[in-house]
């Protein structure tokens, strides 16, 4: 996908995305063109059926919430 299409699935502008870029932080290339090129940082695999994929940034807090609201609710 296109820096630009990856900057608003990853909901951050543009610009930050470029540095990202500068910076070696995203699997890219630029085209002859100018074009930045970022290779799916999600690619599809087959997900095990009752298995929700979730981004590895949110597991942390959202288990942690999940268990809070568990020992609530058990009182």
């Amino acid at each position: 996908m296109i820096l630009s299409q990856y900057a608003k699935q990853m909901n951050v502008s543009y610009k930050t995305a470029f540095r990202w870029w500068k910076a070696g932080r995203l699997d890219a290339y630029q085209l002859d063109t100018g074009t930045i090129i970022v290779r799916d940082p999600f690619p599809e695999t087959p997900t095990p059926k009752g298995i929700a994929l979730k981004a590895p940034f949110l597991t942390g807090p959202l288990i942690k919430r999940k268990m809070t609201l568990s020992i609530f609710a058990t009182r």
